[in-house]
């Protein structure tokens, strides 16, 4: 109660900057609706339905992501489920008339909320809206469109990628470090691997503000080469950074490390690569490594309930790779099993159906996990 007495006091707050007669119609409709969820959705369907032109979308995409903004990291994450298929439906034909900024916007709302895109004509038409601005897009608006992409786990079409990339490279001087970190991560989610005229401007662009690198951006560009298989760009990249660089990995803070543990486990076990500046942190990493809490979802509680019945012998949460349980293991059949909800699967839009392949992390996680002997089985949430 307290939340959500904090939550609309924020809201109408928010409000009260709002001079013209429109803005303040249409946020009193957001703050009218009697749909609220807290504890783990925000539906606002009633507020959706007063929008009917591009800048009513806009004005209330902006409200919803400044809000939203606003929320600790946690909340976000919770903050609103239902909802979203309807504002993708109702925003679909207007994506073409809204300005960058509000696309990003929402973009970054459904992102944040692994939101999974289900209407064809909304990803159509965001592709043709992106399309018609990428000659003025910055590379701050390039990078987060990839990267939001990436966490909303749909593939854009080929014609799309090549041009975008065409793009990206006559904009990379302009990229800083944090950009382009997350430019190549959204298409490492995507298994996508850049053109080698992106990747050659990308490590020109590196060499000259190397530097500038933290620790996070050094991770997630290694990480990111990783999920695409690019073996050399590893390799090179593993060698240009200087020792000063690799240094920053001894922070403890804020770093992925479940994804350092990947890239060493991928590296050393499966392809035994020679990547001295990796190996020397190797041993500091996977002490300091600790699981995150792990939210038990219905669909992993269906199964066990199926090997419950089957009277087999699992064990649940199964520790393996420093900082990863795997879902469920029979040590009987020295069988691992995970199990895959629609995160874990990439939508590519194909004759106008959507058509779901496993993410790139799933594949090589696998191939890992078969490195050290074990029998890999994944169960899909659709056959549950």
């Amino acid at each position: 109660m307290f939340f959500k007495f904090v939550f609309i006091s924020l809201l109408i707050a928010t409000s009260s900057t709002f001079t013209s007669a429109a803005e303040v119609h249409h946020c009193q409709n957001y703050l009218d609706s009697n749909d609220y969820i807290i504890s783990d959705s925000f539906s606002f369907n009633s507020n959706l339905a007063n929008i009917d032109d591009a800048e009513s979308l806009e004005r209330f995409i902006l409200i919803l992501h400044k809000n939203f903004s606003s929320l600790s990291i946690p909340d976000k994450k919770t903050f609103l489920r239902s909802g979203l298929v309807e504002l993708e439906n109702i925003s679909g034909p207007f994506l073409n008339d809204i300005s960058i900024s509000a696309r990003d916007s929402l973009l970054r709302v459904m992102g944040l909320n692994s939101h999974k895109i289900k209407s064809a004509s909304f990803f159509t038409s965001l592709q043709n809206a992106v399309l018609k601005d990428l000659p003025v897009m910055k590379p701050q608006d390039l990078s987060s469109f990839i990267f939001f992409v990436g966490k909303l786990g749909i593939k854009p079409s080929s014609d799309f990628l090549n041009e975008f990339q065409k793009v990206s490279v006559q904009k990379i001087q302009e990229f800083e470090p944090k950009m382009m970190s997350t430019f190549v991560f959204g298409f490492g989610q995507l298994g996508v691997k850049p053109t080698e005229d992106l990747l050659k401007a990308w490590r020109e662009r590196y060499k000259k503000i190397f530097l500038d690198f933290d620790k996070v951006n050094i991770v997630n560009s290694i990480f990111s080469f990783y999920l695409l298989g690019a073996t050399e760009m590893v390799k090179w990249f593993a060698r240009a950074t200087p020792e000063s660089q690799w240094s920053l990995l001894k922070n403890k803070d804020h770093i992925e490390r479940r994804q350092v543990s990947l890239v060493f486990e991928y590296y050393l076990r499966v392809h035994t690569l020679a990547l001295k500046p990796i190996q020397r942190f190797q041993g500091h990493f996977k002490d300091l490594i600790k699981p995150s809490a792990r939210q038990i979802s219905e669909i992993e509680g269906q199964y066990e309930m199926r090997l419950a019945i089957s009277g087999v012998d699992y064990e649940k949460e199964f520790k393996t790779l420093p900082g990863f349980y795997l879902d469920f293991y029979i040590p009987e059949e020295n069988k691992v099993i995970q199990i895959d909800g629609p995160s874990h699967f990439i939508q590519e839009l194909t004759d106008g159906t959507f058509v779901e392949f496993q993410r790139p992390q799933d594949n090589l996680m696998d191939e890992i996990l078969r490195s050290y002997g074990y029998r890999v089985k994944r169960v899909s949430y659709k056959s549950l």
